[in-house]
């Protein structure tokens, strides 16, 4: 219903700017606008004026070449955020590529030529990446991206609108770690990863890493202790794909022992609310943006092992195991 009551807002809005061209018999100024929308999500309603404050798009002619970029920094948008294309647009057609929260603190991306550089030569990636046993590492929290793409737009000047839809690239992941016999625990004791070949997009955010030699590990940007809670770790990752193997790895620092090592997508699957069930796990992964995981760890043996650990994702129990067969 919000949804759909959204639209009727845009439609109203976009009757009121046609009919402001024309006054009296005399024309007056039109535009073309863009729109972005950020509806793919759990919910099923546009948050792109609630998360996204920087728009960064770029526009390519109709065979691919690159024209210009449009920008965009408000800090926050107006739901009824319209992004205005240059009069010099008038009669062509184009493409265009939106990326939402580009800032250069988390994200690469390639320098383009206007009538050199194509599509082809678009490529966004996280920036910075510290080196640790070969792979890029990520330690710090990224700024939340968006992808969108549009591949016809041919901006009439009568006040139309072309909406771009996005999706949202970034993932928050938290997670629990606690002891059901009332030992303690200490977050600093150990090392979180989410490792995953998913550092760098073209320009239809499709990943262009190699699956063996440019992995991810992208570690832990929060840590805390709770007396009440427990051991408490945030982390991130940009796109988990399907077709990739995205794990979660949890060592002891101080014996190097890992106490889990799992398969992100296929727990991840395993707890969809049945309300999801119609999705496919792709679709399901780039609509969910939030994690959360419970560890509760049941003791140790004499070398100092866990010997079981119950897990929970977002609320729901989903394994219980020895955890050196996890």
């Amino acid at each position: 219903m919000n949804r759909f009551i959204g639209y009727i807002q845009v439609a109203c809005f976009c009757l009121l700017l046609c009919a402001s061209c024309v006054r009296d018999g005399i024309d007056e100024d039109c535009n073309s606008y863009v729109r972005f929308v950020y509806d793919y999500n759990l919910e099923y309603i546009d948050l792109f004026h609630k998360q996204a404050t920087k728009m960064n798009l770029y526009v390519f002619d109709e065979n691919g070449v690159y024209v210009t970029e449009l920008k965009e920094e408000s800090g926050a948008f107006a739901p009824d955020y319209l992004m205005p294309l240059p009069e010099s647009f008038r009669g062509k057609k184009f493409i265009v590529v939106a990326w939402s929260g580009l800032y250069d603190q988390s994200y690469d991306k390639e320098l383009l030529t206007p009538g050199v550089s194509t599509l082809q030569d678009m490529e966004v990636r996280v920036n910075n990446l510290k080196t640790r046993n070969g792979e890029g590492t990520v330690d710090r929290e990224l700024h939340p991206l968006w992808h969108g793409k549009h591949t016809e737009i041919k901006p009439l000047y009568n006040n139309d609108i072309t909406t771009v839809s996005l999706m949202k690239n970034t993932n928050t992941f938290r997670i629990v770690m606690q002891m059901l016999d009332d030992a303690s625990i200490d977050v600093n004791d150990y090392d979180f990863r989410i490792i995953s070949p998913n550092g760098r997009y073209n320009h239809g955010n499709e990943l262009q890493n190699d699956e063996e030699t440019e992995k991810v590990e992208y570690t832990v940007y929060h840590t805390e202790n709770d007396d009440e809670t427990g051991a408490i770790a945030e982390l991130n990752t940009l796109r988990l794909m399907t077709v990739k193997d995205n794990r979660l790895v949890i060592t002891h620092k101080s014996t190097g022992k890992s106490i889990l090592d799992i398969p992100l997508n296929k727990y991840l699957n395993a707890l969809r609310l049945e309300q999801y069930s119609g999705l496919s796990l792709q679709e399901y992964l780039d609509r969910s943006d939030k994690y959360g995981i419970v560890l509760f760890f049941k003791g140790m043996d004499s070398e100092g092992n866990y010997i079981s650990v119950d897990m929970q994702i977002n609320g729901w129990l989903i394994r219980e195991q020895n955890v050196e067969d996890i």
